[in-house]
């Protein structure tokens, strides 16, 4: 049942008073609950226990063809050790995501171009979003971040009791990695209006929706104002140099392809110019020429997941066969990182001079 049809049938005048309850932002009265019961045609009990929590849920972008169950599981459960180092440690992101506000069927490009604006702002992400989307997603929004190597899938997403959690394909480019978180954002934002289970059975509707995903992370990384204003300072005559057109994209750090597409949106060359340029060998080149300078992989776990499981076994939390299990090395290999973290002064500080 989606949430616009439970809406309809509690007789709400908004979709979104599903989503503030579901995400605990709003009271459910005594009347209300027991007639959440009678529709769901559940114990008002069930629906108060704590540990009645819905299984955590994975959504791909392109789900792997082989061993993607064990993919997610591994993924589920390192999400769910990030949790418990956040409450043993008690450091908890700063805010959390707040869902959209709008029911799944109103969405379109329109909508989503709104959205990635808003959250742009919300988020504090400045004229270069990717720059800082990752960090800024998991430390103040607390989105578990993991990385795999030769994930065939590209990306994945998962809600939780452990909350938000991106598995990313650590071999691809940076530029295609900040453009999948983009993407992969937008449908944590639109978790409740449109559940996975219901992309998942309908084609079309997963194809709609992956299609607006694109939309919202090229709007989002790519505001309009600041690449106009840079597409502007390099247009001479009505002709931009395929340097320029790279340098643009490092400079927003996407790929040239989504810079294209971007301008294209932005009704600034013709989608046909792109086609020729994509096509064009001499274009590759100059892309290319760039690529060894920016390129980098992450490790598959991040440094703040990391960090929290040293900080937990510092405080005494955590023993060293348990860090060793969440942080994914041997006890040998654990004691020389023990060693230089205990070598470390108990409080650090910044010399000014």
């Amino acid at each position: 049942m989606s949430q616009q049809e439970l809406s309809a049938l509690l007789e709400f005048e908004h979709v979104q008073t599903i989503s503030q309850i579901e995400n605990g932002e709003r009271q459910v009265k005594a009347w209300e609950l027991a007639r959440i019961s009678s529709v769901l045609h559940t114990s008002i009990n069930e629906l108060l226990k704590e540990d009645a929590l819905a299984e955590p849920v994975v959504l791909w972008r392109e789900q792997p063809e082989n061993n993607y169950q064990k993919i997610e599981t591994e993924f589920l459960h390192l999400s769910h050790n990030y949790h418990l180092v956040e409450k043993l440690s008690g450091i908890r992101p700063k805010s959390r995501l707040r869902p959209a506000e709008i029911s799944g069927e109103e969405l379109g490009y329109r909508e989503a171009a709104e959205l990635a604006v808003e959250v742009g702002k919300t988020m504090n992400l400045g004229r270069v979003p990717a720059t800082s989307l990752t960090k800024v997603l998991e430390e103040d929004f607390g989105v578990k971040i993991f990385y795999r190597e030769e994930l065939s899938g590209s990306a994945a997403s998962a809600v939780g009791d452990f909350g938000q959690a991106i598995l990313m394909n650590s071999s691809e480019s940076p530029w295609r990695r900040n453009y999948n978180f983009a993407h992969e954002l937008f449908h944590l934002l639109t978790w409740n209006v449109m559940p996975p289970e219901r992309l998942r059975r309908e084609k079309e509707l997963k194809d709609r929706f992956e299609r607006l995903a694109n939309s919202f992370a090229s709007c989002l990384l790519l505001p309009a104002e600041c690449v106009l204003s840079a597409f502007a300072e390099r247009l001479k005559e009505r002709k931009i140099s395929y340097a320029d057109l790279v340098e643009i994209a490092r400079e927003f750090d996407v790929s040239t392809e989504a810079l294209l597409w971007r301008l294209v949106n932005l009704r600034q060359i013709d989608a046909e110019d792109v086609r020729k340029v994509l096509a064009d060998p001499a274009f590759r080149d100059v892309d290319r020429s760039t690529m060894p300078d920016k390129w980098w992989k992450p490790k598959d776990l991040s440094d703040r997941y990391v960090r929290l499981c040293f900080l937990c076994f510092q405080k005494g939390q955590l023993s060293r066969a348990k860090l060793a299990e969440l942080i994914g090395v041997s006890l040998a290999e654990l004691r020389g990182k023990v060693k230089a973290l205990e070598q470390q002064p108990s409080e650090a500080a910044l010399s000014i001079a």
